[in-house]
Order: C-alpha cells, then structure tokens, then sequence
C-alpha cells in the first residue's frame, strides 16, 4: 500500500495518477475535504499543462488584467496572454479527491497521521490509534508536513503568514490588484483578487507582524464589509533539502514547491505529482525528475523575490514608473525560464535598473 498524507490538491492528484496500478490510501486530518480553506485558489492558465481539466463549475471568475500599484499610488496594468482562474477551492480539492476515488484510491477522514518507522505509519483515528504496513509514505500534507518531520525530511523552514478575507467591493472583475511598498508588506504584497464586481478576497503575506499588516491594508481599502475569514502559511521555497528519504517522498507545499514571486504553488505541487508517479511506478529518481521539471523556474522565482525583497518604497514607485505593458504581458510567473529574456528584452528602461539588484542575488 501507498499512503498519502493530505487531500490538497497534489496528493489526491498523485493518488489519481498511482491508483490505476498500485493500492493507494489518502488519509485526511479533517473530517472534510477541502475544509478549512487556506489559499486564494489562482491557477494560471498554465493550468493546461496538467493531466486533468478542471470543471467549469469550479471556477469562480476569469481574471484577465494585472494592476502593480506602487507606494506613491501610481500603477501599471498588463493584460495576461491567458487568463488566470480564481476557483472555488474548497470544490476544486473535492473534485480532485473524487477523481482518485474514481480512479481506485481509497480516501479515508478524520485520519491524523503521527508517525512513521519500520514501514508502518500510526494514524489517530477516534481517540485510538491504527498501524498500517506501507510500502511507500508519502507527505502532502502541507507546510508543517508532520511526515518530513518523522522522516528526517523538514530542515529548517521559513513562511509567509497569509490572511486574507472576502469581502463586499466595488472593483472591475476581471482585474486582479497587487499592492507593493514596505507599509502593505516588508517581504510580500497585498492583493485584491475579484470573484465578481461586488466581492473580492483580500489579503497579505509576511514574515512577521502580519496581523498588523493585515488590517492597516484593510483600512487602506476603506475597511470593506467582512464575509468570512482565512489564512494559512505559504512556505518560501529552498532548493538544497532532499524531498526523498528511502521510501518516504514529500510534495506540493510539504516539499516547499511554492512560486515565491506569488505563493501560488497548486500547478507546481500537481506538476510535481506527475514527476513523483513517474518515479514510483518506473524506479526511477524523484529528486532529479522534478528539479528537471520545475526546479529552475522555482529558483528563478525565489531569486526574484529576494531581490523585491531588498526595495525600499523608492525603489518599487521607479520600478512601476520604468515599467512596459508588453513585457509584463510576456512574463509567465508558472515558467519563468521560458519568458525572463524576452520580458528583459522588452523593457530596456528597466535593464538598468534591474541588472544590478537583481545579479546580486543571483549569485547570492
């Protein structure tokens, strides 16, 4: 049996892929899938690069512009190639659970995983405690993954705090807002991501103080009316732990596979996913096969945003200022590598400017 840890949407992706040749068991803390729900739920049109189709009953609004507002208020707005999706993600986990389901995976509730040694894992399920002989353990279950805790696969993390909120706005919906400058966030952005033209939801990410930061952004917005609440940490990716030990694999957010430039980190946790089957049902080696996928346009994205992360308010009001519609259109933040040349080579004024901060990193 292969025990997956965690019904986000890379492990039951990964349970649809192993399921049609191996025995696969998902097991979930919640007595719920997809509840508590703790990400604003963007997939990018790069979405289509993956083996499943979402339902369109899923997806809640079509966002096809991007506005970039600088400290001093001034702004750029680009138009996206393809248009992101916001989901619905409590429905997009469920419909992701079911799909393993339909594939022949068994998916078990209320099933908290303790610990894993010699092949067995002990789960806590109604006050007792079960034992399960596993041939292979894998963690998807987030970013304080209690599996490479128990594997020896956790190092030492760093997060993002995310609170966000939906609230009652008036805004264009097919716009997605992003706020820069050191008073919405020291390390992150604020963002204002429409479901239609009367809710959006709202939030921010940091380090620290996020609370702080949190309401001081709400209050920048008028202090809309609040229908519910979430929040959760996004893990900051590092490229130099291993995602394997033995027989114990880690993926999606308890693998640190989150875009930094964003957070997003749904396409790169199912990208992962196909690279992971493949490694199971073919012995061949997971680390090699995702950091071939996705590990360089990962790095490129932390680089990018160590670099944000040394501007001052000065610095970001310059950058929105030198900034050129074209380029920004032509950048795809899912795969970097494959737009960052031609995003440079569309924006002279911002060669400049970049090239130094941005190498200082690079190298860093």
């Amino acid at each position: 049996m292969i025990a997956i840890i965690g019904t986000g949407p890379s492990g039951t992706y990964l349970a649809s892929l192993l399921a049609k040749e191996k025995e696969v068991v998902v097991f979930e803390e919640h007595p719920e899938v997809g509840n508590p729900v703790q990400c604003t739920g963007i997939l990018s049109s790069s979405s289509s690069a993956l083996q499943v189709k979402i339902p369109q009953e899923i997806i809640v609004n079509k966002i096809k512009k991007v506005e970039l507002i600088s400290p001093d208020n001034n702004s750029i707005i680009f138009n996206l190639k393809e248009p992101d999706l916001i989901t619905n993600r409590m429905k997009l986990d469920k419909f992701l659970a079911q799909e393993a389901v339909n594939n022949g995976a068994k998916l078990k509730l209320s099933h908290r995983f303790i610990n894993f040694e010699n092949n067995k894992i002990k789960i806590s399920y109604k006050g007792g405690v079960k034992i399960f002989d596993v041939e292979a353990l894998v963690g998807a279950d987030g970013p304080i993954s209690q599996v490479a805790k128990s594997a020896n696969l956790y190092g030492k993390r760093k997060f993002w705090i995310a609170r966000q909120c939906r609230v009652k706005i008036k805004n264009d919906p097919e716009l997605f807002k992003v706020y820069l400058g050191n008073k919405i966030s020291p390390d992150f952005f604020g963002w204002v991501v429409p479901e239609n033209d009367n809710i959006a939801r709202v939030g921010i990410g940091s380090e620290r103080n996020s609370e702080f930061y949190f309401k001081s952004f709400l209050n920048k917005l008028g202090n809309p009316k609040i229908i519910d609440y979430q929040s959760g940490l996004i893990p900051i990716y590092d490229p130099k732990p291993k995602r394997r030990n033995n027989n114990v694999y880690l993926v999606g957010d308890a693998a640190l596979q989150v875009k930094a430039i964003s957070g997003g980190g749904i396409i790169k946790g199912m990208l992962a996913a196909e690279e992971l089957s493949k490694g199971m049902l073919k012995n061949l080696d997971y680390e090699k096969l995702w950091r071939k996928r996705i590990g360089l346009d990962l790095l490129i994205n932390l680089k990018i945003r160590q670099m944000l992360n040394k501007f001052d308010d000065n610095d970001y009001n310059k950058l929105i200022k030198l900034a050129n519609e074209n380029a920004l259109s032509s950048f795809n933040r899912e795969f970097p590598k494959k737009s960052l040349l031609k995003t440079i080579l569309k924006s002279p004024k911002l060669d400049l400017f970049l090239f130094w901060k941005f190498a200082k990193v690079l190298y860093s």
